[in-house]
């Protein structure tokens, strides 16, 4: 059973490296996990909007968090792509979503 797994798992990742489609499914089963990869008070501000050719883009509710993130851009998107297990994530980019409720948008993810 064990090598099933392995198999599945290696084709997954093959797959996530050369097809967008399943590298931004792979890159949106963070949404899960991003309050525990970014912390609570980042997390509760922000989100994954969307993942498009090596990008991803991280909705804020306002200029003073895609700031904060800009700040830390490197070592986010060297976490993230650890998390993943590979360097799917190559840039990442901040968009101002001031209208935007993360708690809200947490709740039609689950």
């Amino acid at each position: 059973m064990r090598k099933s797994y392995d198999t599945f798992k290696n084709v997954f990742d093959s797959l996530s490296m050369r097809s967008s489609f399943f590298g931004k499914l792979r890159v949106l089963t963070l949404r899960k996990r991003w309050h525990m990869l970014v912390g609570e008070a980042i997390s509760r501000r922000s989100r994954i909007h969307d993942y498009r050719n090596g990008v991803l883009y991280v909705a804020v509710t306002e200029g003073l968090w895609a700031y904060e993130i800009s700040l830390h851009k490197k070592a986010l998107k060297e976490r993230l792509n650890e998390e993943l297990g590979a360097q799917i994530i190559k840039s990442i980019r901040v968009i101002i979503e001031p209208t935007h409720n993360t708690e809200e948008s947490d709740e039609k993810q689950v």
